[in-house]
């Protein structure tokens, strides 16, 4: 198994993300266009809790998450509603 995870996306809006999931650290981090170029943010279970998504874009990084661990997040249900 590779030791990195990277899922991108573009938005209906234009915006666009890029999900990386260290497979050695356990950690996952997303970066956009949307923000600064120099931001990024933590991903725990699927959620980016200081960033401002709309409802398409969760659903991406929720699943991008799911994919990269291979496990399912406590938020599945509430975010891919």
């Amino acid at each position: 198994m590779a030791s990195r995870f990277i899922s991108t996306f573009v938005a209906e809006n234009g915006d666009s993300w890029r999900f990386e999931y260290d497979h050695d650290t356990g950690q996952g981090i997303v970066t956009g266009s949307d923000i600064d170029a120099d931001e990024r943010h933590k991903v725990i279970e699927g959620v980016a809790y200081d960033l401002v998504m709309d409802s398409e874009e969760k659903r991406w990084l929720l699943a991008a998450w799911e994919e990269a661990t291979g496990r399912r997040s406590e938020f599945h249900d509430e975010i891919s509603a």
